[in-house]
């Protein structure tokens, strides 16, 4: 693919405790919107969605997912903030052209030490060479609290279900964050998540 890449767009604040973001995009020869919301319920509480679409290659999704480290200690996705496994990644990773689709809606609250989160997703990804589609929709839900000053720990349930429809009768491409598989169908997946995260010092942390 080449081509011009462009984006406009605009924010809008009608109070103080709502921001909306829309945008109108150009990518090679795909336009698309993009919109996000934030909404804040209490200093302590906030609701957000966004939905995304981009045109990547295989290794550049699998960049820009890299886990980031919180300043609470605790590895979690860039994009949804939950706990993750840094160790865990995707394999197998074909050189293709994807077509991602995505939707996130996520509350969000803190009460003291406690910190808890719910995240709603859908992502629809298909694969230029074979037009394979992926759809994969889950739940999150994720508790982390500040067992001392320089101890932060975390738990997370993640149920998720995928559906593959292969394209053009080839064998399915594994996809960055998506299940594998080799032929139509779907999945299901429950996944549980633990960490501890203790701070050595300022520069140094132990996950």
């Amino acid at each position: 693919r080449s081509g011009p890449l462009w984006s406009i767009g605009a924010t809008y604040r009608p109070g103080p405790r709502v921001t909306l973001d829309v945008a109108f995009n150009h990518q090679f020869d795909t336009e698309f919107f993009t919109y996000s919301g934030t909404y804040n319920v209490s200093p302590r509480t906030s609701l957000s969605f966004s939905h995304t679409e981009s045109v990547e290659t295989t290794q550049q999704l699998l960049a820009r997912r890299q886990p980031i480290l919180g300043p609470d200690g605790i590895f979690r996705d860039p994009v949804t903030l939950l706990p993750v496994d840094p160790f865990v990644g995707p394999t197998g990773l074909q050189d293709d052209t994807l077509l991602q689709k995505v939707w996130n809606l996520t509350g969000t609250s803190t009460s003291g030490r406690n910190s808890y989160t719910i995240n709603l997703n859908r992502t629809e990804t298909e694969v230029e060479r074979t037009r394979q589609i992926t759809t994969q929709m889950g739940v999150v839900l994720s508790y982390s609290r500040r067992l001392t000053r320089h101890l932060n720990g975390s738990l997370s349930a993640n149920y998720r279900m995928t559906d593959t429809e292969n394209g053009i009768g080839t064998v399915a491409v594994p996809i960055p964050g998506v299940s594998s598989a080799t032929a139509d169908g779907s999945s299901t997946q429950i996944l549980l998540n633990g960490s501890l995260g203790c701070t050595l010092t300022p520069e140094t942390t132990l996950n």
